[in-house]
C-alpha cells in the first residue's frame, strides 16, 4: 500500500474510489520527486504521507462513531486524501514566475513568489489536468473514475485555502445529495500541514555548504528545534529545544502555531470537537528543552 493511505482503507464503502487515490499519490510522487527549490523544507511526497498521516490520527475518534451524520463520509476522505498530496505541485512549476520575472533561473526573489503563489498555481494544475491545453495538461489521476472528477473543486478549496486567509469555517458543498463539511475539511488539512515540522523536513548540515535566503533560514530552523510532534488520543504534543541565547524561535514557532487555533470555531461547530491550546516551556542549563511547547487537546462535547 501506498505511503499512509493503508491507515483509510476500510473506512472507504467505495473501493474503486479510494483505488484511484493511490493512483493520485502516484502521479504525485513523479512531480514532487525532484524539488526545483532546493533551499524550501522537504515538499515531497513524504511531506504528503506525513500530513495524511496527521489527518488520521485528529480524525481517529471521528472514525470511530458509527453516526454517519457525524463521521467523515468517503467524498470528505477522498478530498482530504487528493489534497494532500496535490496541494504543494505548485512549488514544483516555477516557469510561470520565470517568464514574467524574465529569469531562466532560481532567485530569491523568484523563490518567495512561488512560495506565496503555490497553492493558486496547484489549483491551475488541476483544472489543467482535466480540461486544459493538451500541451500543458499533466497527469494527476483525477480523471478514470467520475467521482473524484467531480470532487475536482472542493479539492481545489483545501488546497487553495491550506495558505491563505480563510474563515468560512461552516461553509458546506454536496454532491449526488451528500453533504461535504468543505470548511471543516480546510480547517482540519490546514492543521495536520503545520503539524508537519520536525527536523525530518531538513538537513541542517547542508546549511554549512551553502547559503539561503533568510525567509527560509526561518522555516528551517523552526524545523531544526521541533524535536517530535505526537497526536495520541486527541491530544497534540510538539516538544522543542532550542539554544538559551535565541529564545527568538520558541517565539516565532509559537506565533507561527497560534495563527491555526483559529480553526477551533470550525471543528467545534461541523464536527463536535473543541481546541484548547496551552503553552509549558521548562528552562535548562544549556536549553529551554524537553517540556511540552504547546498542548492541543481534542475533546467531544455532548451533541
Amino acid at each position: 500500500m501506498s505511503g499512509c493511505l493503508s491507515l483509510f482503507e476500510n473506512y472507504f464503502e467505495d473501493k474503486e474510489l479510494f483505488k484511484q487515490l493511490i493512483h493520485v499519490r502516484e502521479c504525485c510522487d513523479k512531480i514532487l520527486k525532484e524539488p526545483f527549490l532546493i533551499h524550501f523544507t522537504d515538499h515531497s511526497i513524504k511531506h504528503s504521507d506525513k500530513v495524511l498521516e496527521n489527518c488520521y490520527h485528529l480524525l481517529e475518534e471521528n472514525l470511530s462513531k458509527s453516526d454517519p451524520s457525524v463521521r467523515v463520509n468517503d467524498f470528505e476522505l477522498a478530498i482530504l486524501i487528493a489534497a494532500c498530496y496535490l496541494h504543494d505541485i505548485g512549488m514544483q512549476y516555477p516557469i510561470s514566475e520565470q517568464q514574467e520575472l524574465g529569469i531562466p533561473y532560481v532567485t530569491e526573489e523568484l523563490s518567495e513568489k512561488v512560495r506565496k503563489n503555490h497553492n493558486e498555481k496547484a489549483c491551475e494544475l488541476i483544472d489543467n489536468s482535466v480540461s486544459g491545453d493538451s500541451l500543458k495538461r499533466i497527469a494527476l489521476g483525477l480523471t478514470e473514475y467520475q467521482i473524484l472528477t467531480d470532487l475536482i473543486s472542493c479539492i481545489k478549496d483545501v488546497c487553495r485555502h491550506h495558505t491563505t486567509d480563510f474563515k468560512e469555517f461552516d461553509k458546506l458543498d454536496s454532491l449526488y445529495s451528500k453533504e461535504i463539511r468543505i470548511g471543516f475539511l480546510i480547517a482540519l488539512f490546514r492543521l495536520a500541514d503545520i503539524l508537519d515540522i520536525t527536523q525530518s523536513r531538513i538537513d541542517i548540515d547542508k546549511l554549512k555548504r551553502f547559503d539561503i535566503p533568510n525567509e527560509s533560514k526561518l522555516h528551517w530552523w523552526r524545523c531544526y528545534y521541533v524535536k517530535s510532534v505526537v497526536i495520541k488520543n486527541g491530544l497534540i504534543s510538539i516538544k522543542m529545544s532550542t539554544p538559551k541565547m535565541d529564545p527568538i524561535y520558541i517565539c516565532c514557532t509559537h506565533t507561527h502555531m497560534s495563527s491555526h487555533t483559529d480553526i477551533g470555531m470550525c471543528l467545534f461547530k461541523l464536527n463536535a470537537l473543541t481546541i484548547t491550546l496551552s503553552q509549558s516551556v521548562s528552562t535548562l542549563p544549556e536549553y529551554i528543552s524537553s517540556g511540552i511547547l504547546f498542548v492541543v487537546e481534542l475533546t467531544r462535547p455532548l451533541l
